[in-house]
C-alpha cells in the first residue's frame, strides 16, 4: 500500500493526472480517499495538495469523488514552515482563487 501512495505522489509532483486516476481507479473504493489524502514520511504534500497547487479544477474534482480530504495539512518541512491546506494552496500557489473557495466549502 506504501508503495502505491508514494507511486500516486510521484505522478501528482509531476502533473501526470491520468496515471493518478488509473492507481486510484484500481484501489478499492472505500480506500480511495486514503490514498489520495495520506502523506507518508519524508513527503511534505499528498495529492490533492499538488493538484490544488497547480490550479487543476477538474482534478481536484475528481479527487473529492474520490473521497480525498480537503482538510488534510501539509506537513511542515523545519519550525519556520507553517502546515497549508489544500485551498491556501489553491490560492496562494496555484493562483485560482475560485478552486481554494470550492475547497473550503
Amino acid at each position: 500500500a506504501s508503495a502505491r501512495v508514494h507511486l500516486l505522489i510521484d505522478l501528482a509532483k509531476v502533473g501526470r493526472w491520468p496515471g493518478v486516476r488509473d492507481v486510484l481507479l484500481a484501489v478499492p473504493p472505500p480506500l480511495q480517499g486514503h490514498y489520495a489524502s495520506a502523506i507518508p514520511a519524508p513527503r511534505r504534500y499528498n495529492v490533492l495538495h499538488f493538484a490544488a497547487e497547480q490550479g487543476k479544477d477538474a482534478v481536484v474534482r475528481d479527487l473529492l469523488r474520490f473521497q480525498a480530504d480537503p482538510c488534510k495539512l501539509t506537513r511542515p518541512v523545519d519550525e519556520w514552515d507553517h502546515p497549508a491546506a489544500a485551498s491556501f494552496l489553491a490560492e496562494k500557489r496555484g493562483k485560482n482563487p475560485t478552486l481554494a473557495l470550492a475547497l473550503e466549502e
